[in-house]
């Protein structure tokens, strides 16, 4: 168990020496202008030295335990519905390849 929280703690601090080299690729993936990448840079860092103290102050109040389903849920919950969203979309829109061998 130690060996497994050292290495979240290793991701906490190697987070935006991974994000600031790869800042110019996911621009050019986006196709975002270049002003507004470096925003990006500074909200990520804003928000993740911001949300450690917020949640370091729920956790006094609420407990580890819901402190951290809490931190989570902004987390899980996009990828939770996007599953559903994309059953959707896939079942409105018929599909491009059915019928393609017959011209």
């Amino acid at each position: 168990m130690p060996v497994l929280l050292s290495l979240g703690s290793l991701v906490c601090t190697m987070r935006t020496s991974l994000l600031a080299p790869a800042l110019n690729q996911i621009g050019v993936d986006l196709e975002m202008q270049r002003s507004v990448e470096q925003p990006i840079l500074l909200i990520y860092l804003l928000a993740f030295v911001l949300g450690s103290k917020i949640i370091a102050s729920l956790s006094e109040v609420f407990g580890q335990k819901p402190a951290y389903i809490f931190a989570k849920l902004p987390l899980l919950a996009p990828g939770v519905l996007m599953v559903p969203l994309d059953c959707l979309s896939m079942a409105r829109e018929p599909s491009k390849d059915v019928g393609r061998d017959r011209q």
